[in-house]
């Protein structure tokens, strides 16, 4: 439903409002080949949004700030707030001659939120870098698996009980061809309890749709709620790490990420989850030190055509 400048979204507690500025600020910049959430996304997450009115938001993977720029007008709607987004490049991984978040440089009008782009950082960061206990936090970094579930439980000892973590592309292992295959987000649906997940119903899914570009597959998306008891949930979880990871070279855990990890999890959760993911990299992970970057004459012509204006 479309009225004086403003897209209805409409759930069962309720409505939020989407700006037909921000749809078409959107649409001029989206296409299918950047990786960044689509309509029928953006329709999911204004929907918790707008229900859950989060003021200290963090975003794992900004990549081309595409979704940062979303989060925040779609924060700024439903009063304002932080949000800090996290990214382990330092520029676009489809270009690397632009910076992780070039976006924001020409975002959307957020009065009242405050965004900050921390380059170079993983979710081991981000204790030391946000105030207070995070209310959603938004996961679109590394698919393989086991990075959604790295990031999963890098942060969720900083989430508040009953917040949300929202994960992208679930579709990834059934959509991608070749190498470029994921299972990182679905096994962590998988581990989770049923009563934590939340999905984006066909409702949402027809209206975003609709009003923003989107892509031909639905249901690519999906949140879990954070429940009170969280070590007993991060102890289902890390079951997760006994199942074989995905295998690319540039996608393998560096060792010194690996231990600091390990650090982690042994502090936050004690030694179930800590043994849970030594046996992982044991069985799974080859000792990497860094990923590198892609090469810009790898990409297809088409992709580096669509982002030379940009």
């Amino acid at each position: 439903m479309q009225s004086a400048g403003w897209v209805m979204v409409r759930y069962d507690q309720g409505c939020s409002m989407i700006s037909t500025e921000l749809a078409e600020w959107f649409n001029a910049r989206w296409f299918g080949e950047m990786g960044a959430i689509d309509g029928q996304d953006v329709a999911f997450i204004a929907d918790l949004i707008a229900q859950h009115r989060p003021r200290n938001v963090v975003e794992i993977g900004c990549a081309s700030g595409m979704s940062s720029c979303i989060l925040a007008a779609l924060m700024s709607s439903a009063g304002g707030g932080t949000l800090n987004s996290f990214d382990l490049m330092e520029h676009y991984y489809v270009n690397p001659e632009k910076p992780v978040g070039y976006l924001l440089a020409e975002a959307p009008p957020h009065p009242g939120v405050s965004v900050t782009v921390n380059r170079g950082k993983t979710c081991l960061d981000v204790a030391g870098q946000i105030d207070g206990q995070i209310d959603l936090c938004f996961i679109d970094a590394a698919h393989k698996h086991p990075w959604p579930l790295i990031d999963t439980l890098g942060v969720l000892p900083l989430m508040k009980p009953g917040g949300i973590i929202i994960h992208h592309d679930l579709q990834m292992f059934r959509t991608a061809q070749g190498n470029a295959y994921a299972n990182g987000p679905k096994m962590v649906l998988a581990l989770a309890p049923p009563a934590t997940r939340i999905y984006p119903d066909d409702a949402s899914q027809a209206r975003g749709r609709e009003v923003m570009k989107s892509r031909k597959i639905s249901h690519n998306i999906f949140a879990l709620r954070v429940p009170e008891t969280r070590r007993a949930f991060a102890a289902q979880l890390c079951e997760g790490f006994y199942f074989g990871w995905d295998k690319q070279s540039y996608q393998l855990v560096p060792s010194d990420f690996a231990m600091r990890f390990s650090t982690f999890l042994e502090e936050h959760y004690g030694p179930y989850v800590g043994q849970a993911w030594a046996e992982g990299v044991r069985r799974y992970s080859t000792p990497v030190e860094s990923p590198p970057l892609p090469r810009v004459g790898s990409l297809p012509r088409r992709i580096l055509r669509r982002i030379s204006g940009r």
